[in-house]
């Protein structure tokens, strides 16, 4: 059975100009999951922002984000060159945020684990990938990997900070 990429992939081919050399012409859609509204002010927001940017180029990109109240001009400058942006409110209190990670001490799964899933974030993912199937799902941050994903797309889980053990290894012979 042929996956609706390759499927893509050869409508793309048939449907081509003809030129000398035939370039590929492939739309795929693209949807990415944060757990911030990206922005290009830091490290991380930085890095998705040019991923969604430059996958937009080619590709059909959604974006799946949590948004704080003053997020309005994040989502707008993403709004610009994709195809769709949802923002899901983030709920949580300051107070709501330390009872979870006091609560975290006692319990097998971190706070962050925790606080990156909502029935509210769960429910627009379901939504998204019941109207259109997505190609790609890809999720930036191995924390939101608590939410379930429609079988049919291709799975991204993409971590920003994943230290080398060499890293951490340099770093206890460095202090001895």
């Amino acid at each position: 059975r042929r996956s609706r990429a390759n499927r893509n992939c050869e409508q793309g081919i048939a449907n081509a100009p003809p030129t000398a050399v035939r370039r590929l012409y492939i739309r795929m859609r693209i949807l990415i999951v944060s757990p911030f509204a990206p922005s290009p002010t830091w490290g991380f927001g930085t890095r998705v922002y040019q991923f969604i940017r430059l996958f937009s180029v080619s590709n059909e990109v959604t974006v799946l984000t949590y948004m704080e109240p003053s997020d309005g001009a994040k989502i707008s400058a993403l709004k610009s060159f994709c195809r769709v942006v949802h923002a899901i409110p983030r709920t949580t209190t300051r107070s709501r945020k330390r009872v979870g990670q006091l609560s975290s001490v006692l319990s097998a799964t971190s706070h962050k684990w925790r606080s990156m899933y909502s029935a509210e974030m769960q429910q627009a993912l379901e939504d998204l990938s019941r109207r259109e199937p997505f190609d790609v799902v890809q999720l930036e941050s191995s924390q939101l990997a608590r939410l379930t994903i429609d079988p049919r797309s291709v799975l991204v889980v993409d971590e920003h900070n994943i230290e080398d053990p060499r890293v951490f290894a340099a770093q206890r012979v460095a202090v001895v």
